[in-house]
């Protein structure tokens, strides 16, 4: 399965060399979680009443260059 989610970068995101900041990586990851779920019909509201949500056990960011 492959899902992908186009972000735009806002400027405030990256520093003076146009590098992004290594927590906005996370930020983007948690924003496409959340947009898988909604694409396969599932919202907040339904987690909520459910009881159950993602949790995130661990997080990696691998710079390729």
């Amino acid at each position: 399965m492959s899902f992908s989610v186009r972000v735009t970068v806002r400027g405030y995101e990256i520093d003076v060399q146009g590098h992004l900041n290594n927590v906005v990586y996370h930020q983007y990851g948690d924003h496409a979680r959340w947009e898988l779920l909604r694409a396969a019909g599932i919202g907040a509201d339904d987690l909520r009443r459910s009881g159950v949500g993602p949790v995130t056990l661990e997080n990696t960011i691998r710079y390729l260059r």
